[in-house]
């Protein structure tokens, strides 16, 4: 596939992933491809989730099958940092990470009316300390290289503070109509939480990378939090019922970047 193929996908992500904003209450990380081969291997990733997520992490091979990576991701009101230890097998055709993850979240934002649609507003004070362990294979082969990666994560709740509501957008006023709104402040249990992701990796030049990687996160529901809320304006309120199940979060994310590898024992690929 040519390089003018895949910049155009590119540029067609950032439009068909507009949805992955909001982030919710608990934010998926998938794990970066791993291309080290060797001791002295060296691989630095910079990446984005369109709009609202960028990440960078680098990785040592320490020997010829172990490795040690460290990564930051997040934006504007929300942190997420990682420390993993892949351990690869060969020329990586396969390898295993245990990690550890820390997310915090505070995003405070909104969603204005746009195309007829309601008005969305969410407030989350989250933390979570999670260890992992994650699996990954290479497969197909040529020009190509694609991995299959699965985390298996075990998040311990720190703090769980959850807003959201969704008016007509119309304001403070007779026309003001509420269709959902919810706020938990409860101490949420522990959870378990999967993300597959599938990766293509296109070699730019023989140190640089591009890459799309298409990931799912499934959380187990920690809780089924039962509500009320008034629905309706001032002359005619109603109570409604409502049950959300917890944490909250995306089931799909697009990610791209660009993923460099060199070896520190060979300065030409510097």
């Amino acid at each position: 596939m040519q390089l003018s193929v895949y910049c155009a996908f590119f540029i067609l992500l950032l439009f068909a992933t507009s949805s992955c904003i909001p982030h919710r209450s608990y934010v998926a990380s998938p794990y970066e491809p791993v291309l080290v081969e060797k001791k002295g291997d060296v691989q630095f990733n910079a990446g984005m989730r369109p709009f609202k997520y960028y990440s960078a992490e680098a990785t040592v091979a320490l020997t010829d099958f172990m490795a040690v990576r460290g990564g930051v991701g997040g934006f504007s009101g929300l942190e997420n940092y990682s420390v993993s230890f892949p351990f690869f097998n060969g020329r990586a055709s396969s390898f295993m990470a245990p990690g550890i993850n820390y997310q915090r979240n505070v995003i405070n934002g909104k969603i204005p009316t746009i195309f007829g649609n309601n008005t969305k507003n969410y407030k989350y004070n989250c933390e979570y300390f999670s260890p992992c362990l994650v699996l990954g294979f290479k497969i197909g082969g040529g020009k190509e290289s694609q991995q299959v990666i699965l985390k298996v994560q075990y998040n311990f709740v720190q703090k769980y503070e959850y807003y959201f509501e969704e008016d007509n957008g119309s304001g403070r006023s007779s026309s003001y109509q509420v269709f959902d709104n919810e706020t938990l402040n409860y101490p949420l249990q522990n959870f378990f939480s999967f993300e597959p992701s599938y990766s293509m990796l296109y070699p730019l030049n023989p140190f640089l990378w591009g890459k799309i990687q298409l990931g799912v996160s499934i959380c187990q529901t920690a809780l089924s939090h039962k509500y009320s809320f008034q629905q309706g304006d001032y002359t005619n309120p109603q109570m409604v019922d409502a049950v959300t199940n917890h944490p909250r979060t995306l089931p799909f994310n697009i990610s791209i970047g660009l993923l460099f590898k060199g070896n520190a024992a060979r300065k030409k690929a510097f």
